[in-house]
């Protein structure tokens, strides 16, 4: 026990570094019957942690957690709600038990990784950070590579490792981009150079990658420095922000014009409000592969087939988001203040069977001939899940945690002498855009989640030091 006293806090920072290396796998579960998992070593380390430096918390660190801790505790009570939701009966126990895994967990890594990075040796503190960046490095040539092997742009074996898909390497993507444009912004002279190369390094895995989310994504991340960040004539960029976003999306419509239709924004852009003025049910008629099964199996609704073909004809992929999210956000319409679901991949199910009920021209153009969804089992927009699952009140605090999480990191931007906790602190502000960006056009697996809130707790912990 005097050896674990001694050395506690180097057994808390190797298990981290161990747990966010099995992440950085795709790896959840390390047994097959899950008794072991990626989880337990932050969950071991961090509970190491706190048993020899639990009496060094203080009132400030209460302030500090106070919104955080609201916010979950309100979304925990509304997922326990969900009990009394009529349209998928679960019982009580079930309930607390997806309560703890979609909600309780991640506000514990978020709480863990706080105290840590907080009251850790510094040393310490840095050389987890600098590992979580090295890993960043790893994955970013991990990608790059598959690009080279397999062929860039939309090739679906690009998932290195053990991840399932190309939308499950999500952070290891976006975290990349926001340490290169926040080097790029902090850093000067040959770091500058460095920082560019860096960023050159993970466009390429980005693009090795294919998910178009992560290039929007990457689109807004590149003007948060903008935004967050203190230099000379800010008010001015400030003003003229709307009108570099203007010219941009003004060129990104032109020059994708003779692009591929999964590329060609211009065509979506053109055509988006008829398609979205359709009932979700009817949208098919857009979807080459609703007449076409050679081109993707998809077999569709009568209401999308009875008038043939439109002239718009839009690709699958995108195609089925909108309407699975316009037939999600109808549903949330109908009930905006009672939370439906905890768990957001239950979405899909929990709509087929709404949609039973009520408002069929609401459903998703989609027949699953294999599950019984709204399309699939979940609509692919992880924000209008939140909106449907939680409610509006459950959103919203959501959103307050994300804004708070923002504002105090714009505070150590403006108040801070440390330029590694500014770094940090912008770091979290284009990371955290990014993935608020990316969650319109895809859902986030806990897997993606874990990581997540495992980044922000231990970079808001970091942030909150007075050393």
């Amino acid at each position: 026990m005097r050896i674990l006293a001694r050395n506690n806090e180097l057994l808390t920072i190797l298990l981290f570094c161990i747990g966010i290396f099995l992440y950085g796998l795709g790896l959840s579960k390390i047994t097959e019957n899950g008794s072991l998992s990626s989880q337990s070593f932050f969950i071991v380390g961090g509970l190491v942690f706190i048993l020899y430096h639990y009496k060094r918390f203080n009132i400030t660190d209460f302030k500090n957690l106070l919104i955080p801790i609201i916010t979950f505790s309100i979304v925990f009570i509304l997922g326990i709600l969900t009990y009394f939701d009529d349209v998928i009966k679960h019982s009580f126990s079930s309930v607390l038990k997806s309560a703890n895994t979609h909600i309780l967990k991640y506000f514990i890594f978020f709480i863990l990784c706080y105290f840590v990075a907080k009251y850790i040796k510094k040393s310490l503190a840095h050389l987890f950070l600098l590992f979580f960046a090295f890993l960043c490095l790893f994955e970013v040539f991990a990608m790059i590579f598959l690009g080279i092997k397999n062929g860039f742009l939309h090739h679906p074996l690009n998932a290195p490792f053990f991840f399932k898909a190309v939308f499950t390497y999500n952070i290891w993507i976006l975290a990349p981009l926001a340490i290169s444009i926040t080097s790029i912004v902090v850093f000067k002279g040959k770091f500058k150079l460095i920082s560019l190369i860096l960023l050159s390094l993970s466009i390429a895995a980005m693009f090795a990658n294919s998910e178009r989310s992560f290039i929007v994504a990457f689109l807004v991340m590149i003007f948060i420095p903008l935004i967050f960040w203190q230099y000379k004539y800010k008010k001015i960029i400030i003003f003229l922000l709307p009108f570099i976003w203007f010219i941009s999306i003004f060129g990104i419509y032109h020059i994708s014009k003779d692009f591929l239709p999964r590329w060609n924004v211009a065509y979506m852009m053109d055509n988006f409000i008829s398609v979205w003025n359709t009932k979700p049910i009817e949208m098919g008629k857009y979807d080459p592969s609703c007449f076409d099964n050679s081109l993707y199996y998809v077999d569709c609704y009568e209401e999308s087939l009875k008038n043939g073909r439109s002239q718009i004809q839009w690709e699958h992929s995108s195609l089925s988001r909108i309407a699975m999210s316009k037939s999600t956000f109808l549903a949330f319409l109908d009930n905006p203040f009672f939370p439906k679901t905890i768990d957001v991949f239950e979405t899909g199910y929990y709509l087929y069977k709404y949609y039973n009920n009520t408002n069929h021209q609401n459903r998703a153009y989609i027949k699953n001939l294999e599950h019984d969804v709204n399309g699939y089992n979940h609509p692919h927009n992880y924000a209008i899940s939140l909106l449907f699952a939680y409610g509006l009140f459950g959103f919203a605090s959501i959103l307050v945690f994300i804004i708070y999480i923002l504002f105090m990191m714009t505070r150590v931007i403006i108040n801070s002498n440390n330029h590694i906790q500014k770094f940090i602190a912008l770091f979290l502000c284009v990371f955290i855009s990014g993935i608020c960006t990316q969650s319109i056009f895809d859902v986030f697996y806990p897997l993606i989640l874990q990581s997540i809130f495992i980044v922000i707790g231990f970079g808001f912990g970091f942030c909150m030091r007075k050393d």
